[in-house]
């Protein structure tokens, strides 16, 4: 199964018909594989402040999908979402990323889920990190390489793709 989280620059993925994917609307979702018990979530509230919540409430709304859904099409609604896309990507060329931080609330985030993995990925840095408690955070790489991870029920592995011309170059990277 493909899983697509939503995150703060993708909307009304509801819309979408996206064949064999499975978009994650949610905040956090847990997954039961196996035995395994998976958490996935954006990322994006870790270190938020209050009005981002204010924000992502308006413009997830039943309301506002409404709304998008009816009035904006869909090019109009896919411009606006690269547009504020690259912004976000200039802003944060120069940012520092608060790694410390980011661990420490995805910690506390993955302790309250009774879950042995958690997965992110807001801050687009490849974590790998295990807790103390032996649970283990992971997280997405860079936006800029359009990556996955997978989970065969026993290991996770991170794969990478290249776009050549019309080829798709996959270089796998085991965990």
């Amino acid at each position: 199964k493909i899983y697509f989280v939503q995150g703060n620059h993708e909307f009304a993925l509801e819309n979408l018909d996206w064949h064999g994917v499975i978009p994650v609307l949610a905040r956090d979702l847990v997954l039961e594989i196996g035995s395994e018990r998976i958490a996935l979530s954006h990322g994006d509230f870790l270190l938020a402040p209050w009005h981002y919540h204010v924000y992502t409430r308006l413009v997830r709304s039943r309301l506002c999908s409404w709304f998008v859904r009816y009035f904006v099409p869909q090019g109009i609604l896919d411009r606006i979402c690269h547009v504020l896309a690259e912004k976000s990507r200039v802003s944060n060329r120069t940012k520092k990323i608060p790694h410390r931080r980011i661990l420490q609330a995805a910690t506390t985030w993955l302790q309250g889920m009774d879950c042995a993995v958690g997965i992110i990925g807001h801050f687009h840095v490849p974590y790998n990190h295990r807790i103390r408690s032996g649970k283990r955070i992971l997280s997405q790489a860079s936006w800029d390489t359009p990556n996955l991870l997978a989970y065969d029920g026993q290991n996770f592995k991170r794969y990478f793709f290249e776009l050549e011309g019309a080829c798709v170059r996959v270089t796998q990277q085991g965990l």
